[in-house]
């Protein structure tokens, strides 16, 4: 895949959808080393496919802060982790719009995301579905915060379903939410 976006250390500054397809491709080869997404404007996928960001086997450990911007009309088609984060450990999320999509499919570990809305529609026919995260997976000593967070979704699954989050695992992980 060719892409030009701005390439620093573990960092990568988006510009267009197809640098967001570049650093799923580098998960999806096993490569991950990119752990800050920053995007600088809106991106419109003009309904084009495009492949989740982290896997079973190389599992997304970061940050994206969509400074302000919206992501939309993004089509995210398959048999599981259908979301712009596939499978996410210890992630923040901020300052994003997301039009026609979910967040993060799987995640895990300490999430925090502010300051994030998400609308359109999701249909999982056999996965757990949520607005924001479909399943999370949290344990003692570790926390889930949603701070500042919409969902205008229309949820569809044979499984749990939920506004921010479809279904938890875990125990006693710490859960807050605010002005949600």
């Amino acid at each position: 895949l060719n892409y030009d976006a701005s390439l620093s250390g573990n960092s990568i500054t988006v510009a267009k959808p197809m640098d967001m397809q570049w650093v799923a491709y580098q998960y999806m080869i096993g490569n991950d080393m990119i752990q800050t997404l920053n995007i600088t404007t809106d991106l419109d996928y003009l309904n084009a496919h495009a492949d989740p960001i982290g896997t079973d086997e190389t599992i997304f450990t970061g940050t994206l802060d969509g400074g302000g911007h919206t992501i939309s009309n993004v089509k995210i088609e398959g048999s599981s982790d259908m979301a712009l984060f596939g499978v996410a450990n210890d992630i923040t999320i901020t300052n994003l719009t997301i039009r026609a999509a979910v967040l993060a499919a799987a995640a895990s570990g300490n999430i925090n995301v502010n300051n994030v809305d998400v609308s359109g529609t999701v249909t999982a026919s056999s996965y757990y579905a949520g607005g924001l995260i479909g399943s999370i997976s949290s344990n003692a000593g570790e926390t889930v915060k949603f701070t500042d967070c919409k969902t205008s979704i229309n949820l569809t699954s044979n499984y749990n379903v939920g506004a921010l989050w479809g279904t938890s695992e875990g125990s006693q992980a710490v859960f807050t939410l605010k002005n949600c």
